[in-house]
């Protein structure tokens, strides 16, 4: 029954194929209209659309004024949520009700932001963990928590991966460079390259290490391989077998599998649940992110918090047409299914936020690089597109030069903070500080701008002849460094740089994946895909005779010849 509910669920809310509304047949026609990307000159044209197209979310200011719609796309879009039942299921997800079809499950992390409940059964449970994590926080930034010889314990290396890593790792590295006051110190260990763990640890007092496993699953290989190296670690140090329990003191679990932490070691009272309704992707606002919390403080970790539960408010009650969530749902849906665009740049100008671009890519690739739908139909449009990217300015030494003048014109996405004030006394490293934060964000704002404009091959022979150079030179020359222009990218601009601002974008960000997922109609909350190729290397691993395609077959082979 329960399958059968969770299955049915988006066809009782009124969702249907995209393909079968009417705003579909709009938007078709729209895209014939929009594949040239007349972005520069309808900026020209149009003297409200840098109006109509920007919006105001708690700390953030969002301009899609340069990306390739206007607002006829938006209002056929804003069509397409309604055919689709968005609103409905909005609804349902913030109610508990199990979106996530295939594992019949609700999607709940918003429990911890205080912006939905728990199941019934649970919530005993959910508020007695969350007394526990406070309190365990407290106890570690107090220096009561001792190790194997007694010295307190100030050094926090988290083991996980994938979801369990990248969420905690990017705030930890947003927070080291917003200058919030840290206790200790704070490592990330993610790679089954051993390399990851004996770089991480190598310069590490392994008397004043705790180790935080994080597996939702407790089965993770990865994590498993990991501990395995820190326990041998922790024993060679104190001279002892790895199963010594006096080195339990240096481990904590977080999992939804307490049975199996206990199984491996783990103290009960070290192992805080993960519950089976909070993804790995969406779950650095639980125990996963004690990392933060340890490191920052709880109360840092309640503003990260706060700020993502500001736009949950936001996303529930705002009208959709200037909901920012949905808005930057559905912009990526007309950009990937209307207008075949395969991929998409995250560029953060703030070097805090260099780890932005990994977790988005995973929180979009990993939620909705699917191509069966709810119905069991395969999509018959592109779905997810690629996210990749890297801190500015650092691309725009990498790669920015395919951006301007490249075959494949892609949209990209600017984060970027307005600079600090400039220091009112003389200290001239206060100052410098406040030019470059100056610099940083008007590079990310000419780039946009670049990007858009371009020049044309007359403006770039003018320049040429400018500098001194024959008309012959300039003509030859002229053609290389035109730039065609109209490259569409979105800007998300911040006033500040706070707990409570990073919250709000990572919000931002989860609910605009859902708005994809469920026009799609794509399951934004399960992974099955990944599991095939963990299975065949659990296999090749096991049973390296068993019969391979000859490709693999020639590999593994050589793999033999190369390990002897």
């Amino acid at each position: 029954m329960a399958t059968q509910r969770a299955q049915a669920l988006p066809f009782a809310l009124g969702w249907q194929p995209i393909e079968q509304t009417a705003a579909h047949g709009t938007l078709r026609e729209h895209a014939t209209r929009w594949r040239a990307f007349p972005i520069r000159e309808q900026l020209q044209h149009d003297r409200q659309r840098v109006s109509a197209l920007t919006w105001h979310v708690g700390d953030w200011h969002l301009d899609l004024s340069k990306q390739a719609w206007d607002v006829s796309v938006l209002q056929a879009l804003l069509d397409l949520t309604h055919a689709t039942a968005l609103p409905q299921a909005i609804a349902a997800l913030f109610a508990g009700e199990p979106v996530n079809l295939t594992e019949r499950r609700a999607a709940l992390h918003m429990a911890y932001r205080g912006s939905a409940q728990p199941p019934a059964a649970q919530r005993d449970r959910f508020v007695s963990e969350e007394t526990r994590l406070a309190a365990f926080v407290a106890a570690y930034r107090s220096g009561a928590l001792e190790g194997f010889s007694g010295a307190p314990l100030d050094t926090v290396v988290n083991i996980g991966i994938g979801g369990s890593d990248l969420g905690p790792r990017l705030v930890c590295e947003a927070f080291a460079h917003w200058g919030i006051a840290r206790h200790g110190t704070v490592r990330f260990v993610a790679n089954l390259d051993p390399s990851d763990f004996v770089t991480t640890t190598a310069e590490l007092d392994p008397a004043r290490t705790l180790f935080l496993v994080t597996s939702k699953s407790f089965s993770t290989a990865e994590t498993l391989s990991n501990t395995r190296l820190a326990r041998l670690w922790l024993a060679r140090h104190f001279g002892v077998t790895p199963d010594d329990p006096r080195l339990n003191g240096h481990f904590v679990a977080v999992t939804n599998a307490v049975e199996k932490a206990e199984a491996h070691g783990f103290d009960s009272n070290r192992i805080f649940w993960l519950p089976e309704w909070v993804g790995g992707r969406y779950s650095l606002w639980s125990a996963v992110g004690l990392p933060i919390a340890l490191a920052y403080g709880w109360e840092t970790f309640a503003a990260l918090r706060s700020g993502a539960a500001e736009i949950d408010r936001h996303f529930q009650s705002a009208p959709l047409e200037a909901n920012v969530p949905v808005l930057l749902g559905l912009l990526s849906v007309w950009l990937a299914t209307y207008l075949a665009q395969q991929q998409m740049a995250v560029l953060p100008y703030a070097h805090g936020l260099q780890l932005l671009p990994a977790w988005y890519q995973q929180l979009e690739m990993e939620s909705n690089g699917k191509r069966v739908r709810f119905d069991g139909s395969t999509a018959p449009y592109p779905t997810a597109m690629a996210v990749w990217g890297m801190a500015g300015t650092l691309g725009q030494h990498a790669f920015h030069q395919w951006f301007y003048q490249g075959t494949q014109p892609i949209p990209i996405e600017f984060v970027a903070f307005a600079p600090e004030p400039a220091a009112a006394d003389d200290d001239p490293l206060l100052r410098a500080r406040a030019d470059a934060e100056a610099a940083l964000a008007a590079n990310a704002v000419a780039q946009a701008e670049a990007l858009l404009l371009g020049r044309s091959e007359a403006e770039a022979f003018t320049q040429v002849r400018a500098q001194g150079r024959t008309e012959a030179d300039a003509r030859a020359l002229a053609p290389f460094l035109a730039i065609p222009g109209n490259r569409p990218s979105s800007f998300l601009l911040a006033s500040r740089q706070r707990p409570e601002t990073l919250g709000q974008l990572l919000a931002l960000y989860e609910h605009a994946t859902f708005v994809r997922g469920w026009l799609w109609g794509v399951n934004p909350f399960d992974q099955f895909g990944v599991e095939l190729g963990k299975q065949m290397a659990r296999q090749i691993e096991t049973r390296c005779d068993a019969p391979h395609d000859p490709s693999t077959a020639q590999l593994l082979t050589w793999l033999k010849k190369a390990a002897r």
